[in-house]
Formats: C-alpha cells, sequence, structure tokens
C-alpha cells in the first residue's frame, strides 16, 4: 500500500509539473491520456472527444489503443451513444458490463457505428468510465476509458482518480482557451492599427506572415484554390488570399488570424479601389476635353506623356464591364506590355 501511495504520488507530481508545460489542448489531452493509463492497470483504450461548436458535433481530440484515423470521422450528436449522453447530461457514467455498454450505445447512427468498428478493431468492451469535460459550467467534451481484455471492471475508486486528474486537465485548458483568447485579440487590434495607419496590402501581409511564419500571396479575383480565401468587401470580390500550404491544414487559432487577414485586405482594398474609381473619373474628364477638341497639354500632364510619345488607347464598350477592378487588372497587364 505503501508503495502504491508512492507511485501515486510521484505520478501526480509529475502530471501537474508537465501540465503546467502545456501549450495547447491536444497536449493537455495526450498528457491526461498517458497518465491515467499508467494509474489505471489494464487500460486498453482511453479517448478524448471534444465539442465542435460549430458543426454540434464531438468529434475525436485524442485517444489510445485505436485507429485515431478511423475514429476522427466519427460526429457524435449530442446525446447518441456513450459519449452524446454523457456530454448531454454532465454526469459521469459508468458501465460495468457488456449489456449496459451496448444499450447506452443502441442510438449510434450507422455510419458512426462503422468508423467505431474499424477504429476499436470490433473488439467488443467489457467496462467503461466516461466523465464529461467542463469548462466554465459548460461540457466541453467528454473522455472514455475502455477495457476489452480483463473481466474486472472499473471501480468507483477508478472514477475518482479520473475526476482528479481531469480536473486539472480542465483548468490547464481553461488557461489554454484564456491565453489564446488574449493572443487572439491582440492579433486583431495589430490588423486595426494598420487600417488606423491606411496601411497597403504588403504590409497587412507581411504582419499576417510574420505571425503565421508561413507565406502567403494575392491572387486575382479569377483565381480559386483549396489555398484560398476569397476577399469580398460590399458584396465585391477584391480578390483572392492564397496560402503555400491548405487551409484545412492551418489549426482554428491560426484561421482566426487569416479570417482577420483577409477582413483587413479588403477594408484596404476597397479604398485602393475608391481612390482608382476617382482616378478614372478624373482620367475621364480630360479625355472628354481632348474629343472636344481642347488643348492637349492638361492630359498629357496628367498622363506624364511627353509630346511626341505614342499613346495606344483602347476603347472597352461598358456593356462587358461589371466592376472597376476589372478595368485596373486589364490596365495592370497592359503596363506589363507597353
Amino acid at each position: 500500500m505503501r508503495n502504491e501511495m508512492k507511485f501515486n504520488i510521484t505520478e501526480f507530481y509529475r502530471f501537474n509539473r508537465l501540465m503546467e508545460q502545456s501549450s495547447t489542448v491536444e497536449e493537455i489531452l495526450n498528457l491526461l491520456i498517458k497518465t491515467v493509463s499508467r494509474m489505471i492497470p489494464n487500460t486498453d483504450m482511453a479517448l478524448a472527444y471534444l465539442y465542435d461548436s460549430h458543426q454540434k458535433v464531438l468529434r475525436l481530440g485524442a485517444g489510445s489503443g485505436v485507429s485515431t484515423p478511423n475514429l476522427k470521422r466519427i460526429a457524435f450528436q449530442p446525446g447518441e451513444s456513450l459519449t452524446g449522453k454523457v456530454f448531454l447530461t454532465q454526469k459521469t457514467l459508468l458501465c460495468s458490463n457488456r449489456k449496459d455498454i451496448s444499450e447506452m450505445m443502441s442510438n449510434i447512427s450507422s455510419e458512426n457505428f462503422k468508423w467505431y468498428q474499424k477504429g476499436t478493431y470490433k473488439r467488443t468492451v467489457r467496462s467503461s468510465i466516461n466523465v464529461p469535460l467542463m469548462y466554465e459550467k459548460n461540457c466541453i467534451g467528454t473522455f472514455t476509458l475502455n477495457r476489452y481484455n480483463s473481466k474486472e471492471p472499473f471501480s468507483q475508486d477508478d472514477i475518482k482518480l479520473v475526476h482528479t486528474l481531469t480536473s486539472q486537465a480542465e483548468i490547464m485548458i481553461r488557461y489554454v482557451h484564456i491565453s489564446i483568447d488574449l493572443d487572439d485579440s491582440k492579433m486583431k487590434e495589430q490588423f486595426s492599427q494598420l487600417l488606423i495607419k491606411n496601411a497597403g496590402k504588403q504590409e497587412i501581409l507581411g504582419l499576417l506572415e510574420r505571425s503565421l511564419n508561413t507565406k502567403f500571396f494575392l491572387d486575382s479575383s479569377d483565381t480559386e484554390s483549396v489555398h484560398s480565401m476569397p476577399i469580398i468587401r460590399n458584396k465585391i470580390m477584391l480578390g483572392h488570399l492564397t496560402s503555400i500550404k491548405p487551409l484545412s491544414s492551418f489549426p482554428d487559432t491560426h484561421l482566426k488570424l487569416i479570417h482577420y487577414a483577409v477582413d483587413a485586405l479588403g477594408v484596404a482594398m476597397s479604398r485602393q479601389l475608391y481612390d482608382y474609381e476617382k482616378l478614372l473619373h478624373e482620367r475621364s474628364e480630360y479625355l472628354n476635353c481632348l474629343m472636344d477638341n481642347e488643348s492637349s497639354d492638361e492630359l498629357n500632364r496628367y498622363m506624364n506623356f511627353k509630346k511626341d510619345e505614342i499613346v495606344h488607347c483602347f476603347a472597352i464598350p461598358v456593356a462587358s464591364v461589371e466592376h472597376t477592378t476589372f478595368i485596373r487588372q486589364l490596365e495592370g497587364l497592359i503596363q506589363r506590355y507597353y
């Protein structure tokens, strides 16, 4: 008994020390799984599910003793199967035999059951502990331990131990969320400050690249790919922000920054578009004066033309032009050759 207590104290100390060094939710969950697996013998599976507030489903956050790629394809609805029931009731659930587990899983969807079977290698679970993960009185996910090799079910002492460890993990998850919110707020403020200073596209792009240590570039509005995010302002497509890697590979926190950058680029580019529209209006007035047989000196000075320089003119029917951006793109194209 004395040796077991010494082992527990050592594990608790190590667990708390490593928790304090964790900087992401994934690190916290993996540490929780490893520690519980060491402290509770004959734990064959350990699973942490997290709630996706956007799609309103529970997805695998971390796991051991399973095929995680298959289980990551599961999307539990609140109230569905063991995981969904614990999430909905926010109460710990102990299943001591196959019958209890089968009853609790009876409403699992056929799609989720297919991936559950593949993810658990079709093993039959004999006993299970399922506890809710709480954050500010809200359930953010569930934590599950399963046994299929041992006939001995999990005990109440096992539940107490799991609660002790998950309580510490919940505190650290809370700190990570607070840290993310603070960093998120700071980054949003930095993009806002750039707009206040009337910064251009390259300054906004530079801030994003330094923050994520990833290369981004701007495409025209007719470019589309899985690497790109559209830049839209006042229902006008202004272009695309494109990354060197798929957007799906970025974590949620980084995607937020990309969205902030897209919003800032939309403001900066719409300002640029407004200035360009004013420029086109001025050009039109000078050209009308020239067509009314007035002196071309003003137009030459305005366009920086020399007296004997050859000028190329392009006539474009108004009906074919939807946005001023088209004219600006065409002008940019012409300037490459003339």
